[in-house]
């Protein structure tokens, strides 16, 4: 086990970690007129390929509420970016598309996103990023297994639930 400050020391490395990733990465999604939400959204998107999906399945995916996604679509159309459509076997349904240009926009901001955490991460190698990988898994296993099982001792986190 860790003692408290060695504890401390890794946390805020960690965290200063992810705050650089972060701050790396938003600048290349800024190079695209994209924010991360946006990008994420448009990923999202791409995976249900050439059917589109609904709104209510892109919330669903993302795990946002169906508003704030309708939002952020509203926008992302606007820009060009998406293209909504009449579901033909249910016309009060709409299907949700990436535009050519926001397949190509999105494209080309993957590509720019993998450089860039690939040019952040070049001092390592595969090795010690499965490594360290790896082991921030299980670390969040273990996290999240603490904290399903305080929430089962707390009859408050119970009741919630």
């Amino acid at each position: 086990m860790a003692s408290p400050s060695v504890a401390h020391r890794f946390l805020q490395q960690l965290a200063q970690a992810a705050d650089d990733v972060r701050k790396h990465l938003f600048a290349v999604y800024g190079e695209y007129g994209l924010s991360e939400g946006w990008f994420d959204l448009l990923q999202a998107v791409a995976t249900f390929g050439e059917t589109g999906c609904s709104q209510t399945q892109l919330a669903t995916r993302l795990g946002l509420a169906e508003s704030s996604v309708c939002t952020h679509v509203d926008r992302l159309q606007q820009e060009g970016l998406l293209h909504r459509f009449r579901s033909k076997q249910d016309r009060r349904r709409s299907l949700l598309l990436l535009s050519a240009e926001g397949r190509t926009r999105l494209d080309d901001a993957a590509s720019a996103v993998d450089h860039a955490l690939t040019r952040w991460l070049d001092a390592s190698t595969d090795e010690e990023i499965e490594r360290v990988s790896d082991w921030l898994a299980s670390l969040l296993c273990t996290a999240a297994a603490r904290s399903n099982s305080s929430a089962a001792r707390n009859p408050r986190l119970r009741e919630a639930g």
